[in-house]
């Protein structure tokens, strides 16, 4: 599949999108969504959200609340649903007893390391969220303040590649050294407008949507950290010694 690798960028660093991909609690975002939305007398499946709501896998949340907004025959504001969106998910969220990383995460970002290859999170979370859910997925000592980009360091959010560019900022690299771990079509969207390789690790694992990911730009698409075959994928950016190669 990879026989153009004199071609292809060096891997230099990992950015990892957080809420989905490394800890999986998009759920949680989808139901928040879906009640703040029934408040106003929007009635969706979870089906149905995703076709209608653009936004709705991968945010961010102003992006959703607006979609959810416009489907109203009132005039509902914005600002109203995503209120009513965030008091649904803080509450979710508070009596979640069981938040870790996806299976196989914690292994995998540990061979990434081994190899010298820096790791960087970007995402559309607040601060807050971030370290807390880093906190309670016992991952805050795997990545440093430092290489941490949430909603608060940029300007425009995703599918704006701000984030993606920051993330590799960070780390001393070129965006187009840089590889991007995302599990929607917004998160891939930046990534490759930053000039990023896109690979996805999806939540939701839909064969339309899956082709939907490939379509967008990702190289591959994963199902779970367990998978072997993604350690195989980077494994051909890396020359024996474990240093990253110069392609």
């Amino acid at each position: 599949m990879l026989n153009y690798l004199s071609n292809i960028p060096l891997v230099q660093g990992i950015a990892f999108d957080l809420e989905g991909t490394i800890i999986d609690v998009e759920s949680l975002h989808h139901i928040a969504h879906l009640h703040a939305a029934a408040d106003i007398g929007i009635n969706l499946s979870w089906q149905e959200a995703v076709v209608q709501l653009p936004h709705f896998v991968g945010g961010p949340d102003e992006e959703v609340a607006i979609e959810i907004a416009l489907l109203a025959r009132n005039e509902t504001s914005p600002e109203k649903v995503l209120l009513a969106k965030r008091v649904y998910f803080n509450d979710l969220l508070h009596n979640k007893k069981d938040i870790a990383p996806r299976k196989g995460f914690r292994e995998f970002l540990n061979w990434v390391k081994s190899l010298g290859i820096d790791t960087a999170i970007g995402t559309v979370s607040e601060h807050n969220l971030v370290l807390h859910l880093l906190k309670q997925a016992n991952l805050e000592s795997e990545f440093s303040p430092q290489v941490i980009v949430a909603k608060e360091d940029v300007t425009k959010l995703k599918p704006s590649p701000d984030v993606y560019y920051e993330t590799a900022h960070r780390m001393g690299i070129n965006p187009n050294n840089q590889l991007v771990f995302e599990d929607s079509i917004i998160g891939l969207s930046a990534a490759r407008l930053a000039g990023c390789r896109l690979v996805a690790m999806p939540t939701i694992q839909l064969p339309d949507y899956v082709q939907l990911l490939y379509r967008t730009g990702a190289e591959a698409v994963f199902m779970s950290w367990e998978d072997n075959n993604i350690r195989l994928f980077i494994q051909k950016f890396v020359d024996s010694t474990g240093d990253p190669s110069h392609v």
